[in-house]
């Protein structure tokens, strides 16, 4: 038999890059690698055509036969075409061995050198994997092994905390791990070889349930060593600097006089007036100063405490008892009165202030620890 033409080779190859995008791959490694050496190459697509035009023997080139039919075919030149263009498909890669169950033992043995290490004070990442809700991924700083701040991977910012309640510290984690192997089905865990602490952890409480499964990485583990946090000024290293709660302004240092903008909200067209007190929007001399600003359109645009009215103003929450009050607040009854207000709840150590989150910042309750820094000269 005559060779096939160059223009009927060009014709046959032409077709099997028109139709390569609708046809499946196969399971042949490499398509037309005659030699066996990863690359296809169109000596090697001509030899393919050559097969199927009866010229070769089937034996010049097994790896023509792309689906093994002992024939080759236009679907075969295709699937050696896609390797030619793309490259051979990456062999397969092997099953891993399934992670075995978690003991009690290894357990133990991961705890007692995450202990061994001595972190109080540290930062880590989680990733967390399940159908719930977000946030799953966060950078979460821990102080005296108590949660205290959360921030977005992405973009460094806080988040939320009323979300600290729903996240771990690192001996948390163990706790949680101690309590599933009691409750659900499987619970497989990796520790890292190091610190002890879990770095992946699977957990399938239903065997025969659909969705609820969980799983939980942990990495970029940090200490944090004196970490600048404080209680009282006392936790401050340096004898100038001051312990400052979560969101307490520093001060000013200078003040500067300013006119008030308004008196009601009439005056402000689209924004509201409000008494802007002596903090960094101001450093007003005489500590308070009416500006327009844009009001609040629900209650987390407001400080703790404070709720947004219908009118667009932050006002102090009303309360009748303390279930009234945001998380770290108390309702302060005036007297016999029904009604009072939410306010910061007293304390004299952490445990008055939660469980598991909540710090006494100066004989106040906060979701995190104070910060120490020097006040503005």
């Amino acid at each position: 038999m005559k060779a096939p033409s160059t223009p009927l080779r060009t014709a046959l190859l032409a077709t099997a890059l028109s139709i390569f995008a609708s046809l499946p791959s196969f399971a042949q490694p490499c398509p037309c690698d005659c030699n066996s050496d990863r690359t296809v190459r169109v000596s090697e697509l001509t030899t393919g055509v050559g097969i199927s035009m009866e010229r070769f023997e089937m034996n010049r080139c097994p790896a023509a036969d792309a689906d093994g039919s002992t024939s080759v075919q236009v679907n075969d030149l295709v699937a050696g075409v896609g390797a030619a263009l793309d490259g051979c498909p990456a062999p397969p890669a092997p099953t891993p061995t399934p992670p075995q169950q978690l003991t009690a033992a290894e357990l133990e043995a991961a705890r007692a050198l995450w202990r061994s290490q001595g972190f109080f004070h540290y930062r880590y990442r989680y990733d967390l994997g399940c159908f719930c809700r977000p946030p799953r991924n966060l950078v979460i700083e821990v102080f005296d092994n108590r949660m205290a701040e959360l921030r977005d991977p992405a973009t460094g910012e806080p988040v939320d905390t009323w979300l600290l309640d729903l996240f771990f510290t690192i001996d948390d984690l163990f706790d949680y791990l101690e309590a599933s192997l009691e409750s659900a089905d499987s619970v497989q865990a990796q520790f890292d070889p190091t610190l002890g602490f879990p770095t992946a952890v699977y957990i399938d409480r239903i065997r025969e349930a659909i969705d609820d499964e969980l799983s939980i990485h942990v990495s970029d583990v940090e200490a944090l060593q004196g970490a600048g946090m404080c209680r009282t000024r006392n936790d401050c290293d340096v004898d100038f600097e001051l312990c400052y709660a979560p969101g307490e302004f520093r001060g000013c240092g200078i003040c500067f006089p300013h006119e008030p903008e308004c008196s009601v909200d009439a005056d402000c067209g689209d924004d509201v007036c409000t008494e802007i007190g002596h903090n960094a929007e101001t450093c007003a001399c005489d500590g308070s100063v009416r500006v327009c600003k844009p009001g609040c359109k629900r209650d987390l645009d407001c400080p703790a405490g404070n709720a947004c009215d219908v009118d667009g103003h932050c006002a102090v929450i009303r309360c009748d008892g303390d279930g009234a009050c945001p998380a770290f607040f108390t309702c302060d009854l005036d007297g016999d009165a029904r009604t009072g207000e939410c306010v910061r709840r007293p304390c004299t150590d952490d445990e008055q202030c939660g469980a598991r989150i909540g710090f006494c910042v100066d004989g106040e309750c906060h979701p995190g620890p104070g910060r120490c820094d020097a006040p503005p000269p």
